[in-house]
């Protein structure tokens, strides 16, 4: 196997290739290093070589839960989080199954916004081709115009015109380069976490609104399972927290496990900027008696992933008629403007101009 081809960060389809294989091999209940060998020829190239590697390096002694957390082979931290997790918990399956339904979702949502986002630059490419093909010589005939008809002054926006015309192109290059930057960022499984550039991406709203729900479906399924094993709760608030890939997630998780170690039951969480549902963070602080606090975190959790899905639905339907509108139609309507603005100034002139005669 060749080792410098394993050094490819993977991709957000590929993550959800990976979790899916190794879900379906930990539910069997068959050790995983040796199977994961086994299946790297049936797998694309380089979900191959990561299978293959895993089985080798397993082969040699190592346990699953090194050979995942080593930086070769460049999987994203919250996956590692998860697959650590769900070791401890002994449900390494139902972490993965978590950790690929979220993937899943983004994956949705990337393609429908792609799917979305052909049509308006197409309008961006043609409004900025007309806009440098006609514009800048429409300028020049309302100038002349002007002067023909003896118009004491040039039409309003007639320099707005010129200097559209002659640079528009470069809105629609930038809008091209930003759309190429988003489309080859978002591939990659990274891009499940807020870092780098891909902070940025998250802001949008609803993927912004649809990762957080996954996330706290992610924090509440490991939670529950971690606990089902008797381990302490802040030890497993904590491991949760770091499998959520969640950076305010896991920070509260954190701060409320101090709390519970010093014995405190106030909250000290600041509700304004408190990811965690209030009811369960309460049920948290007061150390519920562990049968009943599964029982709810596995409750936030259905929940949490309902909504999820049906956010990831709603945009489904409506990412299409809102860039279709915003960006289509706001270049449209500031084409129009362009030409009939100053055409309109131009009319009102001359008309108030024979008026006065």
């Amino acid at each position: 196997m060749n080792r410098s081809d394993s050094q490819k960060p993977i991709t957000l389809d590929q993550l959800i290739a990976l979790c899916d294989e190794m879900r379906a091999l930990a539910r069997t209940g068959v050790p995983m290093e040796k199977n994961m060998l086994q299946m790297a020829a049936e797998l694309p190239s380089e979900l191959g070589r990561i299978a293959a590697e895993i089985g080798e390096r397993g082969d040699a002694g190592e346990s699953l839960e090194q050979i995942i957390e080593s930086d070769h082979l460049q999987l994203p931290p919250v996956f590692k989080a998860v697959v650590a997790a769900g070791i401890r918990s002994g449900h390494l399956s139902v972490a993965l199954e978590g950790m690929a339904a979220t993937a899943r979702r983004m994956a949705e949502l990337r393609r429908s916004i792609v799917q979305a986002s052909i049509y308006p630059l197409i309008v961006l490419v043609v409004i900025s081709g007309l806009c440098l093909l006609v514009l800048s010589r429409l300028s020049e005939a309302y100038v002349d115009a002007s002067v023909a008809q003896n118009v004491d002054s040039m039409p309003v926006g007639i320099g707005l015109l010129s200097i559209w015309g002659n640079w528009s192109w470069l809105v629609t290059l930038a809008a091209l380069l930003l759309f190429f930057v988003w489309f080859t960022v978002s591939a990659r499984a990274s891009f499940l976490q807020s870092q780098g550039f891909a902070s940025c991406m998250l802001r949008l709203p609803w993927t912004h609104k649809l990762l957080r729900l996954g996330r706290l479906a992610i924090f509440t399924d490991v939670l529950s399972l971690l606990l089902e094993q008797e381990i302490p709760l802040p030890e497993s608030l904590r491991l949760a927290g770091e499998a959520s890939g969640d950076e305010p997630l896991h920070r509260e998780a954190v701060l409320i496990a101090e709390s519970l170690e010093r014995g405190e039951e106030g909250n000290s969480i600041d509700e304004s900027q408190a990811v965690i549902p209030t009811l369960l963070r309460w049920q948290l602080m007061a150390q519920k008696p562990t049968p009943q606090l599964v029982k709810s975190l596995r409750t936030t959790s259905y929940s949490q992933q309902r909504r999820a899905n049906q956010l990831a639905d709603l945009l489904a339907q409506q990412l299409p008629v809102i860039l279709t509108i915003g960006v289509g139609g706001g270049a449209t309507l500031l084409y129009a403007m362009a030409v009939m603005g100053p055409w309109y100034s131009l009319l009102t002139s001359i008309a108030e101009q024979n008026l006065a005669r």
